[in-house]
């Protein structure tokens, strides 16, 4: 999704119109046409500008990035991707069944000393019938692994219609100062309607 596309989104989730938004930013009377240009992606804001739309939509400019610097950009890039492409990524907690043979994927990661090892198999709540295993992300990074969960936990409560698509939206455009760490804390930004 590219930056236009981004600020588009967020605008109309936010209620606004692009005239509004160009106000909110200090364009004046020619706002809404440039805001238009950068949605349509005949321009593209320069960095101060495009920190003046995240203060005026009220998200943290890093949305409108696409970066591989870290884990946390990373994460949000997954994040904004799923929203756009629903169904593709399937967020689950798994849990090993002893009761199956063991799988041996032993490896060695960098920094580790000893091999992964996963000693029964993982097993899904998909539902999905497939020839094919269920592959596994794993990460030895505690708090990805707990944003990752809180992922799950989340796609979870927008299928059984828990939160409103516009709450999930919310979280996504709030993350990570939405983020609970599943349940241990209160997220810095609510999210959901109340």
């Amino acid at each position: 999704m590219t930056t236009g596309e981004k600020i588009k989104r967020i605008r109309q989730h936010r209620k606004m119109t692009q005239k509004e938004l160009g106000e909110a930013i200090g364009l004046g009377a020619t706002g809404a046409n440039r805001i238009a240009q950068y949605e349509m992606g005949y321009r593209v804001p320069k960095g101060d500008l495009l920190q003046k739309i995240a203060e005026a939509l009220d998200v943290k400019v890093e949305n409108f990035f696409v970066s591989d610097k870290s884990a946390t950009d990373i994460f949000r890039l997954l994040l904004w991707f799923d929203f756009e492409h629903t169904d593709v990524f399937q967020v689950d907690i798994t849990q090993l069944d002893q009761t199956l043979p063991p799988v041996d994927v032993s490896t060695t990661v960098s920094r580790m000393t000893q091999p992964i090892q996963f000693t029964g198999n993982a097993v899904t709540g998909t539902g999905f019938e497939s020839d094919t295993p269920v592959t596994v992300l794993w990460t030895p990074n505690g708090m990805l692994n707990t944003f990752l969960q809180e992922w799950a936990q989340r796609q979870k409560e927008y299928k059984d219609q828990q939160i409103t698509k516009s709450e999930y939206f919310e979280w996504i455009l709030q993350w990570p100062d939405s983020s609970d760490l599943g349940g241990v804390r209160q997220p810095k930004r609510e999210w959901r309607n109340v």
